[in-house]
């Protein structure tokens, strides 16, 4: 049987591939990884303004928190405020495009207000450092971007 190629058939042809392209593009879509930015982003919206007053109070420090890059370290320094011993909180580094490659440590200051992690724990990368932390009664977050 020989097929009449006219405009007809051509309509039919189109409208066949077009729709097995839209399905193949909707099975390759479902197999793509992604991570939201938190596990706990809704709660996280609904304290919203607790933590834009954090935000808003480290940006009121006569000194701000800065991080030095060495060659087996990072280096994080803290503001010297009242005693470092005091000095509470989590910094989490926040690897954008593998939620796997995260990292949460507690802070625990030397007595210059640094805190020394050891880059063997990151693997190399951008990350988003999240310092979440608290002293004299107050709590403080800041949020910069750290690539190595």
């Amino acid at each position: 049987m020989k097929i009449k190629w006219n405009w007809g058939t051509g309509i039919a042809v189109f409208y066949t591939l077009f729709a097995i392209a839209v399905v193949l593009f909707a099975i390759f879509s479902m197999g793509i990884k992604f991570d939201l930015t938190d596990n706990d982003y809704y709660e996280k919206g609904l304290k919203y303004q607790e933590q834009m007053d954090k935000i808003e109070r480290s940006g009121t420090l006569a000194t701000q928190i800065s991080t030095i890059d060495s060659a087996n370290t990072i280096i994080i320094k803290f503001p010297k405020i009242g005693n470092y011993k005091v000095i509470t909180g989590m910094i989490k580094f926040f690897r954008p495009s593998d939620a796997t490659k995260d990292l949460n440590i507690n802070i625990n200051l030397d007595s210059n207000f640094n805190q020394h992690i050891p880059k063997s724990k990151l693997a190399a990368g951008l990350y988003i450092l999240k310092i979440d932390w608290q002293t004299e009664g107050k709590e403080y977050y800041d949020e910069r971007k750290l690539a190595f």
